[in-house]
């Protein structure tokens, strides 16, 4: 990840504030998308399904948002912090080999904020249409 992007609201490799020729291939932190997604996404997983970290840490590197270099303990600061704001809880549960593990699941509080999550990303899905669209447009006029 480059300085930018931990300092920052954003990454600014791409438009050459710490190269001296803007050079995609040359930023590794991937313009913090899609690790920013990852409150939202588990949210939303754990709307679906009551989970735990590690199973919610690979259904999330499956999808997308989480890269090779990831390791379980963003999931668990992510849930940390989401029971810290009410938003979740988690019960002890026994699966009969290893040790009891942490569930962690929504509360009321958490639902309502994933709605609003829901309607923020539904914004964004229609300004990423827009980009696109108007991108290509552009390209190919040239």
């Amino acid at each position: 990840m480059c300085q930018d992007e931990r300092e920052s609201d954003g990454c600014r490799c791409h438009v050459g504030q710490h190269h001296e020729v803007p050079d995609p291939s040359a930023c590794q932190c991937g313009g913090g998308f899609p690790r920013r997604f990852i409150v939202p996404a588990v949210m939303l997983l754990l709307a679906q399904e009551p989970s735990h970290g590690y199973s919610l840490f690979g259904k999330l590197s499956e999808i997308g948002v989480l890269g090779e270099d990831e390791t379980p303990t963003l999931v668990y600061r992510v849930l940390n912090r989401l029971e810290g704001d009410g938003l979740a809880c988690h019960e002890h549960q026994d699966e009969g080999q290893g040790p009891t593990r942490k569930v962690y699941s929504l509360t009321e509080q958490g639902l309502k904020a994933l709605e609003y999550w829901s309607s923020r990303l539904e914004q964004m899905s229609n300004l990423f249409a827009w980009f696109g669209t108007t991108y290509s447009s552009i390209k190919k006029g040239r």
